[in-house]
Parts: structure tokens; sequence; C-alpha cells
């Protein structure tokens, strides 16, 4: 018996899913859900999760799912670039 949360994947499907494969706005419409905006980002679930609850990004919730649009994901990117001092 295992205690997994309804809706959570295991390493297993997580595998299956495409973890690890770059995704496009093509394949998953305007907006992207956490998973998919950290992999956008290069940096994980997590940091995506962290950058909304952090209030640091901007995101639409539509019910109890929160996504993010990708022009959001491109302005934070754009925001966050350092520019060299030369």
């Amino acid at each position: 018996m295992t205690n997994r949360r309804k809706g959570s994947l295991s390493l297993v499907d997580k595998h299956e899913y495409g973890r690890g494969r770059p995704v496009s706005p093509a394949q998953s419409g305007p907006f992207l859900d956490a998973r998919e905006a950290g992999e956008y980002l290069g940096l994980g679930e997590r940091f995506a999760r962290r950058l909304v609850a952090e209030r640091r990004i901007r995101f639409h919730k539509f019910g109890k799912y929160v996504r993010i649009a990708v022009p959001d994901l491109d302005e934070y990117i754009a925001a966050s670039a350092i520019e060299a001092k030369r």
C-alpha cells in the first residue's frame, strides 16, 4: 500500500510522462503548469512553484489550477538578465 496523493506520479510515471524533454508552447498551449514551466526555464518544477508562491512571476488561476503563460515566462527571463559591464 502506498501513500500517493491523487494525481501524483511515481518515478516511472514521470519518466514515461516525458520528463526531461523540452517543452514547447505548441505542445501544451498558451499556459504551462508548474512542471512544464520549470522545464521551460530549465530549473525544475520546485523552482517554478516557488516563483508562484512568492509572487515573483505572473500566474493565472483556473479554479484550483495554477498556470503560467509562456509570454510571462519570457518576461521573467528578460527581467532577470544582467548586462555586461563592458
